[in-house]
């Protein structure tokens, strides 16, 4: 939704920072981007080798403090910051000084009921075509207290199914 209605301008042909890329709504961000004509998706995240496993990215940056955006990344349109705060975040802003920036909000209420009208059957089809970039790991909601001790949570997505 961010991408497709509140970004000016979309992603046709502009570089993308995805801040905090190795989850797996971030993996999902970088498949979405790319559809939508991004040219240049950039992962970073904390974790460097959680990030080289990262599917779909034209370029991986570690971040480290002090903070540093390496040259080779180039200059970066839009950024989807997973994070929130820290060194990334200062870092850019300091990158981006002399240049207009905007920065938007994209919880749930920056979205109109004609916003999910418009774009709801285009994401539910992106989705159903969707390759997903991360294991599922399915548990029955009575087994929530069983499941959480399990490997399975370290590595894979969590979804709870209702017991019927």
């Amino acid at each position: 939704m961010t991408l497709r209605c509140r970004v000016i301008g979309g992603c046709q042909g502009r570089t993308v920072l995805i801040i905090g890329a190795t989850s797996a709504s971030e993996r999902c961000a970088a498949i979405v981007a790319r559809s939508l004509g991004a040219t240049r998706i950039i992962g970073m995240s904390h974790n460097e080798e959680t990030l080289a496993a990262v599917e779909g990215l034209d370029d991986r940056v570690v971040l480290r403090e002090p903070f540093a955006l390496p040259p080779s990344v180039g200059p970066v349109h839009i950024v989807l910051d997973y994070i929130g705060s820290g060194p990334a975040v200062s870092g850019i802003l300091q990158t981006v000084r002399a240049v207009p920036i905007c920065i938007l909000g994209t919880g749930m209420g920056c979205f109109t009921v004609q916003d999910w009208n418009n774009e709801l059957p285009e994401i539910m089809k992106m989705i159903s075509q969707m390759h997903i970039p991360f294991s599922i790991f399915t548990v029955p909601l009575s087994d929530v207290a069983t499941a959480w001790e399990s490997e399975d949570t370290l590595t894979k997505r969590w979804v709870l199914l209702p017991n019927v």
